[in-house]
Order: C-alpha cells, then sequence, then structure tokens
C-alpha cells in the first residue's frame, strides 16, 4: 500500500514532469522491496512422541520326547526305533517352521520286498512316515554320505506352540552286509521365521535362505 500511495501523489503535484514522476516512481519500488525485506513470518512446530516397544524374542527348540538314546544303539536290519522330532516355539513371535533332515546313505546289497537280493547306490539307511503338516520342500540333495531333506511346516506356530513330529519313528534298511558307514546319525536341523510379512511357509523359507546367503558373502 505504500508503493501505491507515494505513486498517486507524485502524479497529482507534478503532472508536467514525466522525468521526475518516473523517479518517484523508481523510488517507490525500491522502498516497497526493502520493507519487503525485513518481514517477520509467524511460525510455530509441534511433536507427537508416541511409545513403541519391539518383540524380538523368536526362540525355538527342538525336542524328542520319547526317543532313547540306548534303544538306538546296536540296531539290526529291519529294526525301528521310536524317534519323535518336535519343533516348539519358546518365544513371543509367531513363526513359520522348516526343518532339514540328514540321513545317512548306503551302497550295497539289501533284501527287497520280494525275498530278493538288491544291489543299491546311495539308499537312504532309515526309512520313515512323514508326520501329519510337514510336507518335502524341494528336491533332495546327496553329500559328504548323506541325503538331506528339507521340510516345511504348513501352519504359523505361535508362542508356546509345537509342531506334529517330523515322524514318529525310524527303521534300518534290510541290508544284507555291513554296509561300511562311519557315520550313521540322523541330524535334524530345526529353522523359524517370523510369519508376519508372509502369506506362507515356503514364501518365508525362501527369504530365509536369500538372508542367510547375503550373510555368508558379507562375510
Amino acid at each position: 500500500m505504500a508503493s501505491n500511495n507515494i505513486v498517486e501523489k507524485s502524479d497529482r503535484k507534478v503532472k508536467g514532469t514525466k522525468r521526475l514522476a518516473a523517479g518517484l516512481v523508481a523510488a517507490s519500488l525500491t522502498a516497497a522491496l526493502a520493507i519487503g525485506g525485513s518481514i517477520a513470518y509467524l511460525t510455530d512446530t509441534d511433536m507427537i512422541q508416541n511409545q513403541f516397544s519391539l518383540d524380538t524374542n523368536l526362540s525355538i527348540a527342538l525336542e524328542e520326547a520319547n526317543f532313547d538314546e540306548e534303544s538306538a544303539k546296536g540296531l539290526l536290519p529291519t529294526q525301528e526305533v521310536t524317534k519323535d522330532p518336535k519343533v516348539i516355539n519358546d518365544g513371543s513371535v509367531d513363526a513359520y517352521i522348516a526343518a532339514t533332515v540328514k540321513v545317512p546313505v548306503m551302497s550295497g546289497k539289501v533284501l527287497n520286498a520280494d525275498n530278493k537280493i538288491d544291489n543299491v547306490v546311495d539308499l537312504d539307511l532309515y526309512a520313515y512316515e512323514l508326520g501329519e503338516g510337514w510336507t518335502l520342500y524341494g528336491t533332495p540333495t546327496i553329500e559328504d554320505g548323506f541325503k538331506t531333506y528339507t521340510y516345511i511346516y504348513s501352519d504359523v506356530l505361535g508362542g508356546t506352540a509345537k509342531t506334529n513330529a517330523i515322524f514318529d519313528s525310524v527303521k534300518v534298511v534290510n541290508f544284507t552286509e555291513d554296509p561300511g558307514l562311519d557315520d550313521v546319525n540322523i541330524d535334524i536341523t530345526a529353522y523359524a521365521i517370523q510369519s508376519h510379512g508372509f502369506n506362507s511357509a515356503e514364501a518365508a523359507y525362501e527369504a530365509y535362505k536369500t538372508q542367510s546367503a547375503a550373510a555368508v558373502i558379507a562375510e
């Protein structure tokens, strides 16, 4: 408004002097710019601080409630022993569960169901029936005298819950000669991946493998 007032007064008082009028206009613009540069703006800030907490208690354990180590010693062909591995979620984070089972393999002579001798290569030393809720994932691999199976548990495992047994017992193959194996143990490893963010156990396990591979490369 200050600029307009100065221009109007110049027009009334000095109508015949265009040069002076132009000078006054220029002066009034300069004054307006100077005033504009010194304006203070009203400001305000506000903040909300909410309390959050993290749940990182993802923990599992393997149990074999009915397995007796003494009963698994000195096994004979076709002998069956109770072995019932289950995975327990002893944390508070809901999880998808996977497990790998490493079974020793043998090559040699076995007696088949028709009581005839078969020559086999890399045959599982033990047979078992997969438990309810578990499914085979991918293709088993053979390395260093063991065949490794990967199994996925279909249900989300909540805190304090446990899976069904991966199997309830194992049975020795009907070999007819010493298979000549140094290690005849069955190795079981269980894995837990948070269920949040995944729509299936398969997707969760794939993410776990990718993350593990990245960690190895990073090292």
